[in-house]
């Protein structure tokens, strides 16, 4: 069992970024898990990080409205961000402080397509195989939020199905149903729920009350 113990340790301190010593229960019982909060505790700052970079290169190019998506999309990765942070507390998981990581950003139709392939692939393949790979360890809260975030995600399936048909060759086109149509975006503090039209009465992921969204602000024209 201690070598068990060890050789995880050793495992982790090979991730990018560092977690301070964790309990011996919490490695032997959640390994898996463990593993898959800090790495998609990592993922979902860098993905926060990179919207928001996306956001502000769009406001220089006169794009308010793609903005604005953008920066609705990283409040929703925050919150998936801090809901992995808290879990990794709970178990125990001292995570120290992550670098900034480089960031590549392009034009505005090439952000969109950058983003809307990272989504697909995020909704298609990472959540479906990391929740599959935790479920038999049973940490029902890892799971469950982690399932949130995943259906946070396929809320965007409309949006990312007009992003990719606006990245290649009618770029234009989205630019002008964008300038056009002016959403707001409300996102659930909770889940990361993101909605264009507040629900009655709660949250349709978590199932808390609605007064738990918060409308996400425009980005200020330059």
């Amino acid at each position: 069992m201690i070598f068990r113990i060890l050789i995880t340790i050793y495992l982790f301190s090979t991730i990018f970024f560092v977690a301070a010593p964790v309990a011996a229960e919490t490695l032997s019982n959640y390994p898996k898990t463990v593993g898959v909060l800090l790495e998609r505790y990592k993922s979902e700052r860098h993905t926060t990080q990179e919207y928001r970079a996306f956001a502000e290169k769009a406001v220089i190019e006169k794009h308010p409205n793609i903005a604005y998506l953008f920066r609705a999309m990283a409040v929703s990765e925050s919150i998936h961000a801090k809901n992995c942070r808290r879990i990794l507390d709970d178990l125990g998981v001292e995570v120290k402080d992550i670098p900034r990581q480089d960031l590549e950003i392009s034009s505005t139709k090439e952000n969109l397509h950058k983003a809307s392939a990272e989504e697909i692939k995020e909704i298609d393949h990472e959540y479906p195989s990391i929740i599959k790979e935790i479920t038999p360890e049973g940490n029902e809260t890892a799971i469950r939020f982690l399932n949130y975030a995943w259906q946070a995600e396929k809320q965007h399936r409309g949006l990312i199905r007009k992003l990719e048909a606006g990245t290649r060759r009618f770029f234009w086109l989205l630019k002008m149903k964008f300038r056009k149509k002016q959403a707001t975006y409300f996102v659930c503090g909770t889940c990361g729920s993101t909605l264009t039209e507040l629900p009655e009465d709660k949250c349709p992921i978590c199932g808390k009350p609605v007064s738990g969204y918060r409308a996400v602000e425009m980005a200020k024209k330059r």
